[in-house]
């Protein structure tokens, strides 16, 4: 399963996708730190689900997956990883709402296994 990480705090985020990929030998973790970054990644390589911070510059969490959604048409499984998901509930659709969790690696790792579980 091929997941993309983005999260605008590099240690944090590569300290994430380190633990990512100890936890399943099937997840192959790609991180970066921008959605505008991402964005190019998506279009150059398969993601089975994408993880996002929230609170980013350039282009925020909501923006980037209004942008696959909306622009690119693009239907992969999303899960904001934040530590505002109260604020986060507020500005998405619920019709249309990505997973949100709270920053933490237990939290991330359940979520992860939620989403991915029909593959």
């Amino acid at each position: 399963m091929n997941i993309l990480l983005v999260d605008d705090d590099i240690l944090l985020g590569t300290s994430f996708a380190e633990e990512i990929q100890h936890f399943s030998s099937e997840y192959d973790v790609t991180f970066c730190c921008s959605a505008l970054l991402a964005i190019e990644l998506i279009r150059q390589n398969s993601y089975d689900l994408i993880v996002s911070d929230y609170h980013m510059p350039e282009m925020n969490g909501v923006e980037f997956w209004y942008h696959l959604k909306k622009t690119m048409g693009l239907a992969i499984p999303f899960i904001f990883h934040t530590s505002d998901s109260h604020s986060l509930k507020e500005k998405i659709p619920i019709e249309s709402s990505p997973m949100v969790v709270e920053k933490g690696l237990v939290n991330l790792l359940n979520a992860i296994s939620l989403a991915l579980s029909d593959y």
